[in-house]
């Protein structure tokens, strides 16, 4: 009788541990001040600037949103306020607000270590 108990108590264990960590493998928020999300965010916006062929860089005004899934390394899903600075500075010079969404991969291990896809937030990256 006491094995028995052990499975019931195993199985309901393993129940409890997957129903409250979410969807394995899926995407689940996480806090907008995350060290991760800085650091993909941060490599993601001077990529953007790098790539968006504007004269004037755009900047992150705040982070609305953070998620990510584990892989090998870290998908992240970030939406952000950005505005489109007049090139000197942000404040009154700004150009244009926009919010956007970027889907970041960030490997650690791997020389190249972001590769990222960036649409306004109207449009779905996925």
């Amino acid at each position: 009788m006491s094995v028995m108990w052990k499975i019931v108590l195993a199985v309901f264990a393993a129940v409890l541990a997957v129903s409250s960590a979410g969807l394995i493998g899926g995407f689940q928020d996480i806090g907008v001040n995350d060290v991760g999300v800085q650091n993909a965010l941060n490599a993601a916006v001077v990529q953007h600037n790098r790539e968006s062929n504007a004269m004037c860089p755009s900047e992150v005004l705040r982070v609305v949103k953070a998620r990510r899934q584990l892989v090998a390394g870290y998908n992240y899903v970030i939406t952000t306020k950005m505005i489109r600075t007049a090139c000197r500075g942000t404040g009154e010079n700004a150009v244009r607000t926009m919010t956007n969404e970027f889907l970041i991969y960030f490997c650690h291990w791997v020389l190249l270590d972001t590769m990222f896809r960036y649409h306004p937030v109207d449009q779905t990256i996925y």
